[in-house]
């Protein structure tokens, strides 16, 4: 018994190239699903409101390092200095934005399109 990988004849090979090559599937065009750009479009805007957040974030950990070195030198957390809470804070909001980000892509992908 022999399993069947890329179909045969002119589309085989060079089908499955040109559908890798193009990021696209290797069905008949007039099968393949519609891309949803209103979707896209969203959560692109999307993305890059969470990314100026993040970026705002980070901004302010740069203009106190800049800014105030002392006041990262405090040691507020029993022994762990601001710097190093804040470095941490940093990435858990990084995280946190990741998720909100997945999370807002599933509801705007369910929601009905104008």
């Amino acid at each position: 018994m022999m399993v069947q990988l890329l179909p045969e004849g002119p589309e085989g090979l060079a089908g499955f190239l040109e559908a890798i090559d193009t990021g696209g599937s290797m069905a008949p065009s007039d099968e393949r699903p519609p891309r949803c750009e209103p979707a896209a479009s969203r959560s692109s805007r999307i993305g890059f409101g969470l990314f100026w957040i993040y970026v705002a974030l980070y901004g302010g950990f740069i203009a106190l390092v800049l800014f105030a070195p002392g006041l990262l030198a405090a040691r507020p957390f029993g022994g762990v200095n601001l710097a190093i809470a804040s470095g941490l804070g940093l990435i858990v909001a990084a995280l946190v934005l990741a998720v909100v980000y997945m999370v807002a892509c599933r509801i705007v992908e369910g929601a009905p399109h104008d």
